[in-house]
């Protein structure tokens, strides 16, 4: 493997930015009221198996 500046690999980081910005734009795509909801939760949330969940959650209620 390649190491780049502090060890850090220049590819898996490209990569982490990608998949941040996937994330992103999927949260975008929800509906505006379970995106309120997400957010006036947000502190409950744990791990991202939690945010998940509880869109799931939205999803069958609507």
């Amino acid at each position: 493997m390649i190491e780049g500046i502090n060890g850090a690999n220049p590819i898996g980081v490209a990569a982490m930015m990608r998949w941040q910005q996937r994330q992103e734009l999927d949260f975008y795509s929800l509906p505006e009221e379970v995106q309120e909801q997400v957010n006036a939760h947000a502190d409950e949330f744990r791990t991202e198996e939690d945010l998940v969940a509880y869109v799931r959650y939205l999803g069958k209620r609507a």
